[in-house]
């Protein structure tokens, strides 16, 4: 039994706008507009959220000084490497760098922000670069 040429037509169509609507829809969940580090350290890390738990952190970006300059940033679940180096330096207060990326759309089950935080690094103060005095 063969199908009529508008039934093929629709079922041609119908896949068409499936496959589009796929498409768009992996652009809009695996998209980034931007991907960067922020270094500083880290000031809380909570896990939120009425029906999603989702992990949330801020960071102060302020090396020294009284002002507060704060990152808030999401860690996804499946980072469990990274949440675990999130708890230890939030209690210990080391300096750290993090690199995150900015989504392009923010889901309830990825956490509050745009920028969700893939990985971390503890920095060591003694390789930081050094002010050289100029003319002495």
């Amino acid at each position: 039994m063969a199908l009529s040429k508008p039934k093929r037509i629709g079922i041609l169509v119908a896949i068409g706008v499936l496959l589009v609507s796929m498409a768009v829809g992996s652009y809009f969940y695996f998209g980034y507009t931007s991907e960067g580090f922020r270094a500083g350290t880290v000031i809380k890390l909570s896990r939120k959220g009425y029906v999603f738990k989702t992990y949330e952190g801020e960071m102060n970006l302020n090396q020294g000084g009284n002002s507060l300059e704060k990152f808030v940033f999401s860690v996804e679940e499946n980072e469990e490497g990274t949440l675990k180096t999130l708890d230890q330096v939030a209690v210990t207060g080391e300096r750290v760098k993090i690199y995150y990326r900015e989504m392009i759309l923010t889901l309830p089950w990825r956490g509050d922000t745009n920028y969700l935080v893939y990985k971390i690094e503890t920095i060591n103060d003694q390789t930081a670069p050094k002010e050289e005095k100029v003319g002495e």
